[in-house]
């Protein structure tokens, strides 16, 4: 057994590198150091209708990969939070693909999120080793 010293804080003025502490504008946004910043705005789901197989985000692309099984007996989206302002500032390509991508589509109903929608009616009955893949670009 051993001991690990760390220190905790908040994620404010004191989260080392986020901000710039020579910043005297009045304005959060004037001292935010861009570069750190956008290394915590990653891709994840933050909801998924189903039960997730894996997901993988590369922090240096902006790639994202997400594959679940559909729940039937959800009618939620999947809901996938990508960073338009700090890592999709040109935009994003989605693409789907596995068992169920012709019955899915995509959307996106506001800034930063994409909700993913399975056609369960064209599902049937056995979800089970089938899956849906989507790629974010």
């Amino acid at each position: 057994m051993h001991w690990a010293y760390k220190r905790y804080s908040g994620w404010t003025w004191d989260s080392s590198g986020l901000f710039d502490s020579s910043c005297k504008s009045s304005n959060i946004y004037d001292c935010i150091n861009n570069s750190t910043v956008s290394t915590f705005a990653r891709t994840y789901p933050r909801a998924v209708a189903g039960d997730t197989i894996h997901f993988k985000y590369n922090d240096t692309t902006g790639d994202a990969m997400l594959k679940f099984t559909p729940n039937l007996d959800c009618n939620l989206p999947t809901e996938i939070f990508v960073s338009e302002t700090w890592v999709y500032t040109e935009g994003y390509e989605v693409e789907i693909e596995g068992d169920f991508a012709p019955h899915t589509t995509w959307s996106s109903p506001k800034k930063d999120i994409i909700h993913v929608t399975v056609d369960k009616e064209a599902l049937g009955v056995d979800v089970n080793d089938k899956s849906v893949e989507i790629f974010i670009k």
